[in-house]
């Protein structure tokens, strides 16, 4: 095989620089261990969802405090429901937002969007399933590592790939 060869002379996979530059090259984990770009895309994307998070505390906050079960305790209502408030709302805000905005106000305030794979305009349907892990943190994290350890694109948590989304600058 020759050494600028693109491609495996056997089997026809990318080989070389071609294969370092896909986005599809090993697992997501290893395009960001060695990638800026992708660990910037990663970087802007956390601080994307810190933003949002902020917005939806201070919405599940004045939830809590118009409901009943906050005169009881606030501190125990916040920690019991505030998390489930917090994330139903989550869910609903982000799945709402990309399906009409094209992304969060995090991630417009930062360049970013959601889309079809394709480029096309995702749906709500889709931002449904890309989003429903964010109900609960544990289900946020498990789609993260199932995004990160999976083979496929980097710019995609697992839900991304399940609903044909992904993340790009725009």
């Amino acid at each position: 095989m020759e050494d600028d060869a693109k491609f495996c002379p056997s089997c026809g996979h990318q080989v070389g620089a071609a294969a370092a530059t896909s986005p599809l090259s090993g697992t997501p984990l290893d395009k960001i261990s060695s990638d800026s770009e992708a660990q910037t895309q990663w970087l802007m994307r956390v601080v994307a969802y810190v933003i949002d998070s902020i917005i939806v505390w201070i919405v599940a906050y004045f939830l809590l405090l118009i409901t009943p079960f906050a005169f009881l305790n606030l501190s125990l209502a916040i920690a019991f429901t505030g998390s489930l408030y917090a994330g139903v709302i989550m869910f609903l805000y982000a799945s709402f937002m990309e399906a009409s905005f094209g992304g969060t106000v995090g991630k417009r305030l930062l360049g970013m969007k959601v889309t079809l794979e394709n480029g096309g305009k995702a749906g709500f349907e889709q931002t449904l399933v890309r989003n429903i892990s964010k109900v609960f943190w544990v289900l946020l994290l498990l789609d993260l590592l199932g995004g990160l350890f999976t083979k496929g694109d980097y710019r995609q948590r697992y839900s991304d790939r399940l609903s044909k989304t992904i993340v790009v600058k725009g």
